[in-house]
C-alpha cells in the first residue's frame, strides 16, 4: 500500500517529464496518467518460473515422508531494465524453503530481460514467489508419494535451532507450536472429511480446505538499511515519550 513498490523507483520517468516541461515553460506542471497507462508502463510484480528436482524419503512404518533434497533454479521476468529485480530475486531465494527443513538444498536465480516495462517492488518483494514455489513442490511431492498434505507439512517443519539454507539459525521459532494448535483448534480432520463427503455427492460443486505455514524475513538485503533510531523523553512527572522511525 501507499508509496511502496511502483512509486519507489518507477516514478522517475513521470517526474522527469514533468520537470522538463516545468523548466521549459517556467510554470508548475502536473502529469496525471490514466490507470491503464500507468499499469502498462510503471511495472508490475515479477512473474516467476521454477525448474526443480526434489526428493523425499518414505518410511516403512507409515509415518509421514521426510524431505531429502531440493535443487531449484528460479527465473523472473525483470522487464527491459534491472530496476529492483536483483534484490527481489534475492528474497525469493531466501524464501524458497518456506518453513521446511531440507537436509540438502541448492538454489540459483536468474533475472530475465524481456520486452516489457521494468518490473519492480510489490508487497512481499519476491518472498511470496519463493514461497509459492516451495508450496508447489510440497504439493508435487505429496501427490507423487501419496502423502497427506497436512501431516507431510507438519512433519517437515523447521525445529528450534535449525539453520536455514542461507545460514540463519532460527531462534524463538514458534511455527511448529502454532501449526499443532491451529490444526487441533480448527478441526482440520473433521472439516476435511465433511468436504470430501460433500464432493462425493456433488458433481460440479466442490469444497476444499488447506492450511499453509509461512515465514517472512523482515530485513533488507542491503545491510546498511537494517538500522533504526529512537528518541526517548523521560519527563519529571514520570511519563515516557518514545519517537521511533519504524
Amino acid at each position: 500500500g501507499g508509496g511502496f513498490g511502483g512509486k519507489e523507483t518507477r516514478s522517475v520517468f513521470a517526474s522527469a517529464a514533468a520537470a522538463v516541461a516545468a523548466l521549459l515553460t517556467n510554470q508548475p506542471v502536473r502529469l496525471s496518467l490514466e490507470r491503464d497507462i500507468d499499469m502498462q508502463i510503471s511495472g508490475q510484480r515479477h512473474a516467476f518460473i521454477a525448474r526443480y528436482t526434489a526428493a523425499a524419503t518414505v518410511p516403512t512404518d507409515g509415518s509421514p515422508p521426510r524431505l531429502a533434497a531440493l535443487d531449484a533454479e528460479l527465473f523472473s521476468n525483470g522487464g527491459c531494465a534491472l530496476d529492483l529485480s536483483g534484490p527481489v530475486m534475492d528474497r525469493a531465494l531466501f524464501h524458497l524453503d518456506n518453513c521446511y527443513q531440507w537436509p540438502s538444498l541448492r538454489c540459483r536465480g536468474r533475472v530475465c530481460r524481456t520486452h516489457q516495462a521494468p518490473h519492480t517492488a510489490f508487497r512481499g518483494f519476491g518472498g511470496p514467489q519463493g514461497m509459492m514455489v516451495a508450496e508447489a513442490i510440497m504439493e508435487h511431492l505429496c501427490s507423487e508419494v501419496g502423502a497427506d498434505p497436512v501431516s507431510f507439512r507438519g512433519a517437515n517443519l523447521y525445529s528450534e535451532g535449525d539453520e536455514t539454507h542461507f545460514g540463519q539459525r532460527l531462534e524463538a521459532w514458534n511455527v511448529p507450536r502454532a501449526w499443532r494448535e491451529l490444526v487441533a483448534s480448527s478441526e482440520i480432520a473433521d472439516r476435511r472429511a465433511a468436504a470430501e463427503a460433500f464432493n462425493k455427492e456433488h458433481r460440479y460443486r466442490k469444497r476444499g480446505l488447506a492450511i499453509i505455514p509461512t515465514k517472512f524475513g523482515i530485513n533488507y538485503t542491503a545491510k546498511f538499511m537494517n538500522q533504526g533510531g529512537a528518541l526517548v523523553h523521560l519527563y519529571t512527572d514520570g511519563t515516557l515519550l518514545v519517537t521511533h522511525d519504524g
